[in-house]
């Protein structure tokens, strides 16, 4: 079961990754490619500002996922299918991953959101 979970729990990483590739309007306005330009050079407010919001996107997708997978797992005991049930703690688990990423989204947009009242302009 434990290697169901990681299994599942890569797949949804995967998965979310997959739909929240940074540049979509739902995320953010941003590339990779300028997230990572901005988090090796961010020196001003504005580059502060911008790694906040891309990581307050990513914090709500992440629930949306979470929640979406709490759903899933309601869907599965209520389908009145014995066989079904064992995916419950699976989707369960992938739902807390998805809580724990959004939490560490969080505290990174915290970080910056920090920095972005503490640089110079």
């Amino acid at each position: 079961m434990s290697r169901n979970v990681a299994l599942a729990g890569t797949f949804a990483l995967g998965l979310f990754l997959a739909a929240t590739v940074p540049g979509n309007a739902e995320t953010s306005q941003m590339t990779i490619q300028q997230v990572r330009h901005t988090i090796r050079t961010a020196h001003t407010k504005a580059d502060h500002r911008a790694l906040t919001s891309f990581y307050e996107a990513k914090a709500r997708e992440a629930r949306k996922w979470a929640e979406l997978h709490r759903e899933m797992a309601q869907d599965y005991e209520e389908s009145g299918k014995p066989e079904d049930e064992s995916q419950v703690p699976l989707m369960q688990s992938i739902a807390k991953q998805y809580d724990e990423m959004a939490a560490k989204y969080d505290a990174l947009a915290a970080h910056h959101r920090t920095r972005a009242q503490t640089v110079p302009k």
